[in-house]
């Protein structure tokens, strides 16, 4: 067992920001906050891995690509590879693949890039790290996504919200109304003679092009 590495493994969730300026966190069930993440949008689970312990073999010009796991009986060299998934147990998909192999130092990075769901809702992905060279030394992490609404819809409530207040429209009924008032007959007029106003010229000298 002296031999065996330690692992310690961090991680977290890069993508957009997020748009939702009102969102308020909420607690998952083991303690931790459910994470707001836009619908169908790109995001990635960055990982970063720490090992310490190794096998004290020798190091030479053949081994000083990667970490050499501790097999004294196997017949040839064997790296420490790991493969890291990210999959949602409830549907038994699985998201994310990739097989690393770790370096000749203690630290290993990597990411595994996902599309959250197209429909809103909370959902339970579980990143598993799982040792090919090693029994015992697998792990898995949940990871409690709450899917909000796609950003383009977020970005487009603001556009118009920010539209429709610079309208800053302040109509009241007290209003006055912008009616042409007609103009005072001439002296010269007969009595009983009232002037219409243009409007109306317009539409009396439409009546006698027609009639």
């Amino acid at each position: 067992m002296k031999h065996l590495p330690q692992l310690k493994v961090d991680f977290n969730v890069s993508g957009r920001p997020l748009l939702a300026d009102d969102y308020k966190p909420q607690c998952a069930p083991d303690g931790r906050e459910w994470m707001p993440l836009h619908a169908d949008q790109e995001y990635s689970v960055d990982i970063h891995m720490t090992i310490r312990g190794s096998s004290k073999r020798k190091d030479t010009s053949r081994d000083r690509g990667a970490r050499r796991a501790h097999c004294p009986r196997f017949n040839k060299p064997v790296d420490e590879t790991w493969w890291v998934l990210l999959g949602e147990p409830d549907t038994g998909e699985l998201i994310a693949m990739k097989r690393v192999s770790a370096p000749r130092g203690n630290h290993l990075s990597t990411s595994l890039a996902f599309y959250t769901p197209e429909l809103t809702g909370r959902h339970i992905y579980t990143l598993y790290v799982i040792s090919q060279t090693y029994l015992g030394l697998d792990q898995q992490y949940d990871i409690y996504l709450d899917i909000i609404e796609s950003d383009i819809v977020y970005q487009m409530d603001k556009d118009f919200m920010d539209f429709e207040g610079d309208l800053n429209l302040d109509i009241t009924e007290d209003d006055p109304l912008d009616i042409e008032e007609p103009a005072p007959p001439s002296p010269d007029a007969p009595p009983g003679f009232s002037p219409l106003s243009s409007d109306a010229r317009h539409q009396a000298w439409g009546r006698a092009a027609w009639s």
